[in-house]
């Protein structure tokens, strides 16, 4: 894998300065749970086919109270896609790699 997920911050989202690219990924992430980091590599490699067109970031849930509460993250871990900065789906839970890479193929075709 090439890079890392970058990590942010809830400022980040709230000011906008990640939406640089057409699509933009974040993952809301647990860094105490195992199946987090088993999500993130499997977004990696996902998102290694669309570099072009998809920003890809992560959040911490631990110590980031006000974004639990404004996108309702009750799951350990929450994907979000958005196009243009606009919110098109919404990922609970853990998920198989399988089944994550054909949702966000669904919305970013390549």
């Amino acid at each position: 894998m090439k890079e890392n997920i970058k990590s942010i911050t809830y400022k980040d989202i709230k000011n906008n300065s990640i939406f640089n690219k057409p699509y933009t990924i974040i993952f809301f992430y647990n860094s105490s749970c195992i199946g987090s980091y088993l999500t993130e590599l499997s977004l990696l490699e996902i998102v290694e086919e669309l570099p072009k067109q998809v920003s890809l970031y992560k959040l911490d849930v631990i110590g980031n109270e006000e974004i639990i509460k404004e996108h309702n993250l009750f799951e350990k871990s929450i994907i979000l896609i958005y196009k243009c900065s606009k919110l098109i789906d919404k990922i609970s839970g853990l998920i198989p790699k399988k089944n994550l890479k054909e949702i966000i193929h669904k919305h970013i075709k390549h």
